[in-house]
């Protein structure tokens, strides 16, 4: 009750201000000639389209950042905490209500505000560090979504010359219709056998059941490669967001942020620093990236290894470094190629190219410029649409939701989308059984709360005395330990960590170059045969056309059956010294 009325009435505060909203549009992102005129009502009738989409809570926080654009700003701010607390609200109000002047003013003077106010909030904004709310934040949202509206004009796409549906000589694999792309059949698989939580709460009886939350890059690998390693186990993946596949992606960018990103790609992060934007549906953030796939080498990978390992995370690296061939190869991550490399992107490679001859033998100031090279990309057939964040339309880009998810389904995976997974519990240590089961329930709530119990496997593998009946296998259970120690939750029992963690420990910025425009400076690798105990096969690849997808299984299962006595040793080790 308390959030309907709360959204009725930043409705109706909304609908007030649209006229406000048109007119700020039009004076921050310039007014333009011709097909390059800003149109501020049609920005407006955009974003109220979108807000009827976005849940309430992002509803409110916009509307609330338009409550507070900081049209106003005191000349100087005092030094006392309390009167600086007084002289915030009174501006806060004093901007609240100057709504109806900017209306009133001219375009010049509209403009010049704007720009006055950017001056003014850069000034002041070491002023502000310890504010709860950061004005300059707040234009900041106000300035994304704007721009985010103005950029699903069709006359602006029209007019630099971009070509929404580009025509190849070659189609993506959802076939030849750009426009209205088919539902492809891997999307078909996974709406026919989605599930809904009643459906997978029951237990069957003397099976494992996993949880595994979350199906974005870390997730879906996991669930997957618990269902290779332990295919008798019952395997349940989770995901929050909606299930949206190929046929359901649309062209529009605000459609985009409210259907496919978490809080509509403006969640704020802790310190108001930046946005951090993250995918918020079947696939998680692998559907909206850039389908940028370097692999971190040299500096770049000492770098790595020296901040993880300073954040206490432990991995085994050489271990990571082959997981990556593996995935190179499920993924189908090669260098982008030449025709999908936009004129521009080709433009900054050869000035490149020119600096580095220019510098190549000679003391000048371009002797320590890299040759540039293309990015790598997990992306195959691609077209270049260029929309890589809005959600692949053609299945070009080979995201979770693409390449993993649908073998995790085929193989009897249970696939839950639109559950948000709220709590986890643990049952009480039975002092007579303590050593044979380890029980977790992890609650979901959609529509509803559903429980579903769930066993963490590896404390259960250490925890069973050796050579009980009931004992899982031991060496499945270390691997998995080991493999994600300090990353994050084992999948045995996702959300059960070796220690307390950050949810975003060690993460940056996520967004990286789009890779038709993108040149980036770690040289990709080529891929690399197939490794043991990735849990995932070795398919057959337009990049390996010597090998079948059964050879690649086969070769893993020798060499799996190789490395068992090391492994063995190793686990022997790890439960002594535990």
């Amino acid at each position: 009750m308390v959030n309907t009325l709360a959204r009725l009435g930043a409705r109706a505060y909304w609908r007030a201000n649209m006229p406000f909203v048109a007119a700020f549009a039009e004076s921050l992102l310039g007014y333009g000639e011709g097909a390059y005129a800003v149109d501020g009502k049609a920005i407006a009738a955009r974003l109220d389209g979108f807000l009827a989409e976005v849940n309430t809570p992002v509803f409110l926080q916009f509307v609330a950042t338009l409550a507070l654009l900081p049209l106003y700003e005191p000349p100087k701010w005092p030094r006392s905490n309390l009167a600086h607390s007084v002289v915030k609200v009174w501006y806060f109000f004093k901007s609240l209500f100057a709504h109806g002047q900017f209306l009133a003013a001219s375009k010049e003077k509209r403009a010049a505000w704007i720009e006055e106010m950017y001056q003014r909030l850069i000034r002041d904004a070491p002023e502000q560090e310890d504010d709860t709310v950061k004005t300059i934040t707040t234009l900041n949202i106000f300035k994304f979504t704007l721009v985010s509206a103005y950029l699903d004009d069709a006359r602006l796409w029209s007019a630099i010359d971009y070509v929404p549906f580009p025509k190849g000589e070659w189609n993506p694999p959802s076939g030849p219709n750009l426009e209205t792309p088919p539902r492809t059949t891997s999307s078909q698989l996974l709406h026919e056998h989605r599930q809904t939580p009643p459906q997978v709460a029951v237990k069957p009886p003397k099976r494992l059941t996993y949880c595994v939350i979350g199906s974005g890059a870390g997730g879906a690998i996991a669930a997957r490669t618990i269902q290779e390693e332990n295919p008798d186990a019952r395997v349940i993946l989770i995901e929050e967001g909606p299930l949206v596949t190929n046929d359901q992606f649309k062209a529009s960018v605000l459609d985009s942020l409210a259907k496919l990103y978490m809080n509509a790609a403006i969640t704020l992060s802790k310190d108001q620093q930046f946005m951090f934007q993250q995918g918020r549906c079947v696939g998680g953030s692998t559907v909206v990236n850039n389908s940028v796939a370097f692999r971190p080498e040299g500096f770049w990978w000492t770098d790595l290894k020296r901040r993880w390992q300073n954040l206490g995370i432990k991995l085994d690296f050489d271990d990571l470094d082959r997981d990556f061939d593996v995935l190179t190869r499920r993924l189908h991550i090669a260098p982008v190629q030449e025709r999908v490399i936009s004129a521009g992107a080709r433009t900054v490679r050869d000035g490149f190219a020119r600096l580095v001859a220019a510098g190549r033998g000679a003391d000048t100031a371009y002797a320590d410029v890299l040759a540039p090279i293309t990015v790598s990309s997990n992306s195959l057939n691609c077209v270049g649409c260029g929309r890589c964040n809005l959600g692949c339309q053609y299945d070009a880009k080979q995201s979770t939701l693409v390449a993993v998810i649908p073998d995790f389904v085929r193989a009897g995976g249970l696939l839950v989308p639109d559950a948000k997974a709220v709590k986890l519990e643990f049952g009480p240590d039975d002092p007579q059984r303590s050593g044979m089961q380890v029980k977790a329930v992890c609650v979901l709530h959609a529509g509803g709360t559903t429980r579903i119990e769930a066993v963490h496997e590896a404390a259960l593998a250490q925890r069973i005395p050796r050579g009980h009946p009931r004992r899982p296998d031991r060496r499945q259970a270390f691997q998995r330990e080991r493999r994600h120690s300090g990353r994050g939750p084992l999948p045995g029992a996702p959300g059960l960590l070796h220690r307390a963690a950050s949810g975003v420990r060690g993460r940056g910025p996520r967004r990286a170059d789009d890779h038709r425009d993108g040149i980036c400076p770690p040289r990709a690798r080529g891929p690399g045969p197939p490794r043991v105990g990735s849990g995932i096969p070795a398919p057959a690849s337009p990049h390996y056309p010597h090998d079948d997808g059964d050879a690649g299984v086969r070769h893993a299962r020798l060499r799996r059956n190789q490395a068992r006595p090391a492994r063995g040793q190793r686990l022997r080790d790890r439960l002594q010294a535990d």
